[in-house]
């Protein structure tokens, strides 16, 4: 990359900062980048034991997923699956899930159900917790009467 665009310039010496300036290079040249985000998958079901792990594969890629403590919600176990992705500029981005025993549908048994999909970039991920912390300390929403 830097063999067309050149190196990183001097921070002194430029305004925006250097990796901005750096990717405002790149983008002007024509070059396109992958970014990495954070996938988060809400998960349900109806036994704790169902959501302890998930296996998934991001673009046929095998894909490490986080799994926050599981919580119970009515009849249902639900949990946050975190996963760190590379999305794709130019193309579609597939996300497989590989379910276990226990997460797939039987004849007397529901299977994994997934939720909310929520796709926030790693960079906004401090300014994006701030924010919950922020709307949490106002406290809940009341509807109007």
């Amino acid at each position: 990359m830097t063999d067309r665009i050149g190196p990183w310039l001097d921070p002194y010496k430029i305004v925006p900062p250097v990796d901005a300036e750096f990717q405002l290079r790149a983008a002007n040249a024509g070059m396109a980048f992958a970014s990495t985000q954070e996938i988060h998958l809400s998960i349900w079901h109806p036994v704790a034991e169902g959501l302890d792990r998930l296996t998934l594969a991001v673009n046929s890629q095998p894909a490490a997923a986080r799994i926050s403590t599981p919580r119970k919600a009515g009849d249902l176990w639900n949990a946050t699956a975190t996963v760190d992705a590379v999305l794709l500029a130019d193309d579609y981005t597939v996300l497989e899930l590989h379910l276990s025993r226990l997460q797939r549908l039987a004849r007397n048994r529901p299977g994994l159900g997934v939720a909310e999909i929520r796709v926030v970039p790693l960079g906004w991920r401090r300014v994006i917790n701030r924010l919950a912390q922020v709307f949490a300390s106002i406290g809940p929403a009341r509807r109007p009467s």
